[in-house]
């Protein structure tokens, strides 16, 4: 995933939906690939800060996968952007996923009572910033047995509620934890076919 987000984001595209059901997985797990390009946006002219102001219907993604940027921008048209950092935090919220079997929104469902799906999603984009990681995110949760503690570091660098520190395609890439490694005589291919 952060093969094909680097490679999108080296062509100043942006998915923004990012979640389990966007990706395919073939070869036994060898070969993932990014679907649904609906939300994706390249980048204006004048930088990723101007691309809130494209998007007036809204914040697009799934509930429990859109970063908290992509919220405040919307609601309270903070002098945020989204861009590559809100396609991460969204892929950290698949590996979470992959981890546990239990979806975010089901998470942030707990930690964020509210009536529906939308205002949950307008308390975590305002409260995210004032939370320290391990309330804010489900990562500190996580259970050695399921998730090591290198695991939950890069979970950390992803889930950074400020999207100016948080990790990029490329720093994952550049981490041995997450160094890919010749598969049956293949070289690591192309992010996206």
């Amino acid at each position: 995933m952060a093969d094909a987000l680097n490679h999108m984001h080296s062509c100043d595209l942006v998915h923004l939906d990012v979640k389990s059901t966007n990706i395919l997985v073939a070869d036994a797990g060898m070969t993932i690939k990014l679907i649904d390009f609906g939300e994706a946006s390249n980048k204006p002219e004048e930088g990723w800060t101007a691309i809130y102001a494209d998007r007036p219907k809204g914040p697009f993604g799934t509930p429990g996968h859109i970063a908290p940027e992509m919220i405040r921008t919307y609601r309270w048209r903070q002098n945020e952007y989204y861009g590559p950092p809100t396609d991460i935090w969204s892929m950290a919220c698949v590996v979470y996923e992959m981890i546990t079997g239990v979806q975010p929104e089901r998470w942030f469902a707990e930690r964020f009572p509210a009536d529906n799906n939308q205002a949950r999603m307008w308390m975590c984009g305002k409260h995210a910033r004032d939370c320290p990681h391990e309330l804010a995110m489900p990562y500190g949760l996580l259970p050695e047995s399921v998730c090591s503690a290198e695991a939950k570091e890069v979970l950390k660098m992803c889930f950074d509620t400020n999207q100016e520190q948080r990790v990029t395609a490329a720093g994952l890439l550049s981490m041995s934890f997450l160094r890919p490694t010749e598969r049956r005589g293949r070289k690591r291919g192309a992010a996206i076919d």
